[in-house]
């Protein structure tokens, strides 16, 4: 397995087998950001390429409707703080292009991301199968024999659960039931392939996403004191699983430093402008998903 994450970047990278959606709408709006204004494309040039951004997210068979974007005072009872955040610093037409952009992405990476799903389930119930795959061959095998007179055909087993499959029920199929039967180093070094694999393709991602967000916080106006003083007791208010993400998104957009839950009141005067609205839009979302 890769030991860093610049092997896991680089193995994903060089075993992409699909579209890189992640790196396709990261680079499209760092390019956006970074385009002087008397170079943009003509608005047909851009409604175009929104059009085939659109055919793709079809394409991947989404069935949702347009997002729509919801400003949140973030509970400050005022609604000017943390109002005009995003795009601040744009032209009405880079705005305008920056807001296509997100609710594309909004569509389609999701998508991405659900289809990591079964790999990874199928990973995992292989892997509790292996750690028990005495107990469910000698289970199977006796099931099937007692099943044979009135079943002759050949039917998938369903092993009952035990603690040591984590209170789930296992389905022996032909092909689960040939890895389990198979030599166990193989079945391992495929499996350690396989998982690497997947890690790189989630590293990947998360990778994309956190340069995403980065570029787009970038068109963010600079945050004023009352906000940045709101921010501190928001943040202060989150639970400790939420506030240990705080110090991830700080410590990641600053590796030079080392931060803390007790010294983020202090800290927060010494971040940069990305990582406080990071900060800012990570809370809304702690607060979305709280209702």
């Amino acid at each position: 397995m890769p030991e860093n994450s610049q092997d896991l970047t680089a193995s994903r990278e060089n075993n992409i087998s699909g579209p890189d959606f992640f790196g396709l709408y990261k680079s499209e709006i760092e390019e956006l950001l970074s385009q002087d204004d008397s170079l943009l494309p003509f608005p047909h040039q851009v409604s175009q390429l929104s059009g085939n951004l659109n055919e793709v997210g079809r394409e991947k068979g989404s069935t949702k409707k347009g997002c729509q974007t919801k400003e949140s005072n973030a509970s400050t009872g005022s609604a000017s703080l943390f109002s005009n955040g995003i795009g601040a610093l744009l032209s009405d037409f880079k705005k305008e292009r920056l807001n296509s952009l997100l609710r594309q992405s909004a569509l389609t990476l999701p998508q991405e991301i659900d289809e990591m799903e079964n790999p990874v389930f199928s990973v995992c119930r292989i892997r509790s199968c292996l750690r028990c795959k005495e107990k469910l061959l000698s289970s199977d095998a006796l099931t099937r024999k007692a099943d044979q007179p009135q079943r002759p055909e050949k039917k998938a087993k369903v092993i009952p659960a035990s603690s040591d499959l984590e209170s789930e029920h296992i389905q022996l199929d032909d092909d689960l039931r040939f890895i389990l039967e198979n030599d166990s180093t193989k079945v391992e070094e495929l499996m350690e392939s396989h998982t690497s694999e997947i890690f790189a393709t989630l590293h990947h991602m998360e990778t994309k996403l956190e340069e995403l967000l980065n570029a787009v916080m970038t068109s963010c106006r600079a945050m004023t004191i009352p906000e940045k003083q709101q921010l501190c007791r928001l943040i202060q208010k989150l639970p400790a699983r939420n506030r240990d993400r705080v110090v991830e998104i700080i410590e990641a957009n600053n590796p030079s430093e080392n931060y803390s839950q007790n010294e983020l009141k202090t800290q927060l005067d010494r971040l940069d402008n990305v990582t406080l609205w990071r900060l800012h839009f990570y809370i809304e979302v702690v607060q979305a998903a709280r209702g």
